[in-house]
């Protein structure tokens, strides 16, 4: 069933139900359904051995214990995210950041701009460890050596 779901939504981008399931609303839950999942089996564990009396099988005391243990994972889960999982995901985003890398023509034309805000200096750029010098910055520079002598 949920494999249908996910093949519909893949091939229809634009139907309601895709729209709905990828709204902001599902974004917290997106990002703790991990945890939960690793968790609920440590609230399971909890539950069952902290139990010292036989378990009655009511329709109220499941639900009780079933929303109790929905509970003691999500909050499990949420302590665990904020204190791991977010400060990682952080961490690890600023590591592996991509830098864009700028093209010769780019720097070609910041370049020519810095010397037309001040001629008098010659500017040599690099790009991926390369230097680039424009033709108009060899002739700047081979007037400025002229004057001098």
């Amino acid at each position: 069933m949920y494999a249908w779901i996910a093949i519909y939504c893949s091939a229809n981008s634009k139907s309601l139900l895709t729209r709905f399931l990828g709204s902001k609303f599902f974004i917290p839950l997106s990002r703790l359904s991990f945890s939960v999942y690793l968790t609920h089996i440590l609230v399971v564990w909890y539950f069952v051995l902290e139990t010292r009396e036989l378990i009655r099988f009511t329709y109220r005391d499941f639900v009780y214990a079933t929303g109790g243990v929905i509970l003691y994972s999500m909050f499990l889960s949420l302590l665990l995210y904020l204190l791991f999982e977010s400060v990682w995901s952080n961490v690890l985003s600023l590591m592996f950041k991509k830098h864009p890398k700028s093209t010769a023509e780019e720097v070609k034309v910041k370049m020519q701009r810095n010397i037309d805000e001040n001629p008098s200096q010659i500017f040599i750029h690099t790009v991926n460890g390369k230097p680039i010098e424009s033709d108009y910055n060899h002739k700047r520079h081979m007037e400025t050596n002229n004057h001098k002598n």
